[in-house]
């Protein structure tokens, strides 16, 4: 987790408790999800990815947008998007 810095420990804990994760949580020590790439929306549930990560259970697909229902993964962006707007204002 040397990687994720500045997100609440016992949040990723207690998200990392209530799933499996077929990817072994790389996505805490890349600092990223290793399979796809935020592109755009952020829903309550899920993020809109790239779509690269087309075998990755979690992925939905509408047609040709592609979406994360990964609970870690959308934790992790929209609280890095949440400090990111932090940051804009300075």
């Amino acid at each position: 987790m040397s990687k994720i810095i500045g997100y609440n420990k016992e949040e990723i804990e207690k998200i990392m408790g209530s799933m499996e994760c077929t990817n072994d949580f790389k996505c805490l020590q890349a600092g990223e999800c290793p399979h796809c790439t935020v592109k755009g929306f952020k829903l309550e549930n899920a993020v809109e990815v790239d779509g690269k990560g087309s075998s990755c259970k979690l992925l939905t697909s509408y047609g040709d947008t592609y979406f994360c229902n990964c609970p870690l993964h959308v934790y992790l962006t929209k609280n890095f998007a949440k400090r990111e707007s932090e940051f804009a204002g300075s």
